[in-house]
């Protein structure tokens, strides 16, 4: 006796701690999807999809329950027709559980076909009705009364698990009136609706708690691949705008200053030429190729002017930076610049840098904001872009390696320095990351000669 008791016990331990494992589910659940902490819960139609294999197989079963149900309801009905005097309990008992059974089958279509939602007008009318019908069922035949069961999950399911659960309880209440006037009144008869109540509202919560972190799981795992698919965009825009800016730096540094060399070259060879008129067929050929070479010098600079940052063709670099803010998705980032005199090859090596430091914060820092800020002193300014994220150690990963996007550090670093500049980075575990960018200011003299070597 005392081996069967042990048993019991031990029984009894396992199926506390089952229960209360779910019970720490469904409480998560419940915590979760409140307003105050799921900012971003899913949807009730995007829970209902995550589950769906699940939900169908649920259906199935339901359908069967209800259908084996109204079977023995519909037998007990017609042998009460037989009896006499009761002919007319047994037809009124049929009719309610014939609405009953409609009910549920155009439910069960409109559910399949989507048209259904939670806590609806449509479907609190169309419950009501079936709730009527199975009332006018159970109250003339006994065994009408276990249509409840597949009852409860309806109404769990197409009410919300609130509101749901308020509809069990007192369709719960409804079932043991109704068997205890057959039975009579008993702790056999309230203990079995009972028990078949608290396990719907326990397998409900539970579906529900499952079905929310699945949901959960493939909302983040789809904005994960949005993000991915705008740092792709990104990244290759940044790579044909790093080409293009190469290229028209080869051009300018070559080409473009070689065809102002041959200018001068040939203004001083037509200038030293003798006026005679044996010279003169010698200083028309000059004069040719210096407008050859003014039109290919032209061709050049509107060669240079198409290859300029798209950003910064309309607009000034604070408005370049505070465009690039409003653009792709990840932590906020707020610009502040005091606008200072740069040229137009510093404006786009900035601009470069501050794209490729804030798309690194985008891509790896998981920074909830980005300061972007751009000032100026009297001789030099400066662009910093700082975050708020996970920061790292700058001397465990080489610039130039491609482990966590570090290898744009590198090409950071060239453009400051073709700047006449220098790039600093500051960053430490759990503390974020600080890149700085400081470069001379070039005096009015010098960028009214800057201006006319790009136009040249």
């Amino acid at each position: 006796m005392s081996t069967w008791l042990r048993r019991g016990i031990n029984l009894s331990v396992d199926a506390l701690r089952h229960l209360r494992t779910v019970g720490r589910s469904i409480l998560v659940y419940m915590v979760e999807s409140t307003p105050s902490v799921a900012r971003s819960a899913p949807e009730p139609e995007h829970v209902v999809s995550a589950m769906a294999p699940a939900f169908r197989l649920l259906r199935a079963g339901l359908h069967v329950v209800m259908l084996v149900c109204a079977g023995i309801a519909v037998a007990a009905g017609v042998k009460l027709v037989s009896v006499p005097g009761q002919e007319v309990r047994g037809w009124l008992g049929i009719v309610g559980v014939a609405a009953f059974v409609v009910g549920w089958a155009g439910g069960a279509v409109q559910v399949e076909r989507g048209k259904i939602r939670e806590n609806t007008t449509s479907t609190v009318v169309g419950l009501s009705g079936m709730a009527a019908a199975w009332i006018l069922a159970a109250s003339q035949i006994f065994e009408a009364a276990y249509l409840v069961f597949p009852f409860f999950f309806a109404l769990l399911f197409l009410l919300g698990m609130r509101f749901g659960t308020i509809a069990v309880m007192a369709a719960t209440a409804c079932a043991i009136l109704f068997i205890s006037q057959r039975l009579g009144f008993s702790f056999a008869v309230v203990i079995g609706p009972v028990l078949g109540a608290s396990v719907s509202i326990m397998i409900g919560w539970a579906l529900r708690a499952v079905a929310y972190q699945a949901a959960l799981r493939e909302s983040l795992l789809q904005r994960l691949l949005d993000t991915e698919r705008e740092l792709t965009v990104t990244q290759r825009e940044a790579g044909v705008q790093a080409e293009r800016a190469r290229l028209a730096g080869e051009i300018h540094d070559g080409v473009s200053q070689s065809l102002s060399s041959i200018q001068m070259l040939l203004h001083a060879a037509e200038r030293g030429l003798p006026t005679d008129d044996a010279h003169r067929k010698t200083k028309e050929y000059i004069v040719m190729a210096r407008s050859a070479a003014e039109d290919a010098q032209s061709e050049t600079r509107g060669i240079l002017r198409r290859m300029a940052p798209a950003a910064l063709s309309d607009e000034t670099l604070t408005g370049a930076l505070e465009r690039l803010a409003d653009v792709g998705a990840g932590p906020a980032v707020v610009v502040m610049s005091d606008d200072p005199p740069l040229t137009m090859s510093q404006q786009a090596a900035l601009l470069r840098i501050a794209q490729g430091a804030v798309g690194n914060a985008r891509q790896h820092s998981r920074a909830h904001r980005v300061l972007v800020s751009l000032e100026h002193d009297a001789d030099s300014a400066t662009l910093t872009i700082s975050d708020d994220g996970v920061g790292f150690v700058p001397g465990t990963v080489p610039e130039g390696s491609r482990g966590r996007g570090h290898f744009g550090l590198a090409l950071m670093r060239e453009r400051a320095e073709q700047m006449g500049g220098e790039l600093a980075v500051e960053s430490r575990p759990g503390q974020g990351t600080r890149i700085s960018v400081r470069i001379p200011l070039e005096s009015v003299d010098e960028q009214q000669n800057t201006a006319g070597e790009e136009e040249a």
